[in-house]
């Protein structure tokens, strides 16, 4: 059966001279690899090569013919072209770390038109921004904990003294285990469990505050995703503040 599919490219492998597995989240069926030909600069297959790079929000047609079948995709296009996004510095590293966070967080077949709308309307929203985007990327993996089924406990009113990683939830005693924050650390992760595009402007960080907080998103994500890994762009992010 041929379909008509939309991916957001999550990362292209190099899998042999010929071909290439990329790996896409699709709005039809989540999470998933094709086949792509390993085109060179005079073959026909140039225009996917280009095409066919991480983020980028594409349609083609697939044969869907079961879960151990790897189907190349005809027809590709790309749906909506960046403006900025692949030209702007700034942006291109908060792409990076996007698309990083997404190829841990997302995983298995199973479609979810919400989360691939969230995933989507917020690299529209990157692409269009003109200034305060410093936090963009705080604020996407913050929202993003809510679409996994993953959101920490928010308190409401004065902000507990410590707060249980593990649990995902602010306590007034201090949790006997190691993934926890403590003091001022525990206050500013509840205050940024509240920002969202929005509002994330109004939240000022020095490099060194921004970089800690990577640091505690990356780990609560590694708790509470299965096999997710340090991300990387953090420490490119920390290269380009320096």
């Amino acid at each position: 059966m041929i379909e008509r599919l939309h991916a957001i490219v999550l990362r292209i492998v190099k899998y042999n001279d010929r071909m290439r597995i990329a790996d896409v989240f699709t709005k039809e069926h989540g999470r998933m690899s094709f086949a792509i030909p390993e085109g060179s600069a005079k073959s026909k297959h140039k225009s996917m090569r280009v095409m066919w790079r991480p983020l980028a929000l594409v349609e083609f047609d697939a044969e869907m013919k079961g879960k151990n079948n790897m189907p190349r995709p005809k027809d590709s296009r790309v749906y909506l072209n960046f403006a900025d996004l692949p030209y702007n510095p700034l942006k291109t590293m908060v792409a990076m770390f996007i698309d990083e966070l997404l190829c841990g967080a997302l995983w298995g077949e199973q479609p979810d038109e919400p989360l691939y709308q969230f995933v989507e309307q917020s690299l529209i929203l990157l692409d269009n921004s003109v200034s305060n985007i410093a936090n963009f990327h705080i604020a996407f993996a913050v929202s993003l904990l809510k679409f996994l089924g993953i959101e920490p406990v928010k308190r409401k009113g004065q902000a507990a003294p410590f707060y249980d990683l593990l649990a995902a939830e602010p306590y007034d005693v201090m949790p006997t285990h190691e993934y926890r924050l403590v003091g001022q650390e525990a206050t500013a992760l509840q205050l940024m469990l509240r920002m969202n595009y929005r509002n994330m402007r109004l939240f000022r960080f020095t490099r060194q505050q921004r970089l800690r907080t990577l640091e505690v998103i990356n780990e609560y994500y590694r708790l509470h995703v299965p096999d997710f890994h340090t991300l990387k762009s953090i420490a490119v992010y920390a290269d380009a503040l320096s």
